[in-house]
């Protein structure tokens, strides 16, 4: 077991060298046009070197190596939900156009998805928008009823919009819920340890044992992790230790 948390702190630590630096990024913006940022970008070890890829593909690539990552990382696949709510929701906007305007446009849907988007075009051609997931429900039926009325594809992008928002708005609430009572328990988890530890081993044995009941054996990975200065990798780490 431990090694997969030293595995997991290294994993993290190797990544960091790859991430951006504010000289790269100025370096990127100084790039004269579309094809020298795409060889710029090639030559850090985006997408797969073929000369003839596209940005979007390259994109693609990049999202599904992140996701990769995650999925190593992290064995309770919820602790990610939140990070794919504005794409289950793109995929329900994009099901309401093609059901709508009845044209199949391919590329348009996020894979990798809770809801398959078979199951979305089915639901709202048939108007059963109480199957749809929770949260779902009114917007679709909202979002497809202003499309078929009026074709005003720019308001049914706002009804989803703000539905999204609101998804993201309600799991960041509820993870601060549980991140707030696992902290109340892992602070008297700490306390009782140390002053065990500091009658058993001294002030060195009760710092370990105090971090041990404080972060559990992700403790090793957010100390480690943290000290990093990369945004993305801290709510990475914040996300597997909650």
């Amino acid at each position: 077991m431990e090694q997969e948390y030293i595995y997991g702190v290294a994993r993290i630590r190797a990544l960091e060298g790859s991430l951006f630096t504010d000289e790269t990024i100025n370096q990127l913006v100084q790039c004269k046009d579309y094809d020298e940022a795409m060889d710029f970008l090639r030559t850090k070890g985006w997408g797969n070197g073929n000369p003839d890829q596209s940005l979007e593909e390259m994109l693609e690539q990049e999202r599904r190596r992140t996701w990769k990552v995650l999925d190593e990382l992290i064995e309770d696949k919820e602790q990610c939900e939140i990070l794919t709510i504005a794409n289950e929701y793109h995929n329900l906007k994009a099901a309401i156009k093609q059901v709508c305007t009845e044209l199949e446009t391919e590329n348009v849907f996020y894979e990798d998805t809770k809801t398959d988007t078979e199951f979305l075009k089915n639901c709202i051609r048939q108007g059963n928008y109480n199957l749809l997931p929770k949260g779902m429900e009114q917007a679709a039926k909202d979002a497809t009823t202003v499309l078929m009325q009026t074709g005003d594809g720019q308001l049914c992008d706002v009804i989803i919009d703000r539905a999204t928002l609101e998804a993201i708005k309600q799991a960041g609430q509820e993870a601060a819920k549980q991140t707030a009572a696992k902290g109340a328990e892992a602070t008297a988890n700490a306390a009782a340890a140390t002053v065990k530890a500091s009658v058993e081993g001294g002030k060195a044995a009760a710092e370990i044992a105090a971090g041990t009941a404080a972060g559990g054996p992700w403790g090793a990975i957010l100390s480690a992790a943290w000290a990093m200065r990369h945004t993305l990798f801290k709510i990475l780490v914040c996300i597997c230790y909650s």
